[in-house]
């Protein structure tokens, strides 16, 4: 049967969190080839929010959050 799209979208929450508990216990570097690449944008993935201002935008983080939210046809749950 094919998924509903609440179930896809429960299975992809479960799949994030089981991604951001792995970087909180530590993954081994991003590697291209010998060459390991820059992981700081993880630390900016989970647990943050964009705040719009008037002429910029920011982002902060709240590395102690532990809910999710989905939004979908503007409807928060």
């Amino acid at each position: 049967y094919p998924m509903t799209r609440e179930a896809r979208a429960a299975v992809l929450v479960s799949y994030f969190a089981e991604f951001a508990e792995l970087l909180e216990n530590g993954i081994p570097p991003d590697k291209a080839g010998d060459a390991v690449l820059c992981m700081e944008q993880y630390s900016r993935m989970f647990a943050s929010v964009r705040i719009p201002g008037e002429n910029v935008d920011w982002r902060e983080v709240f590395p102690s959050s532990r809910h999710a939210v989905v939004v979908c046809n503007s409807q928060f749950y």
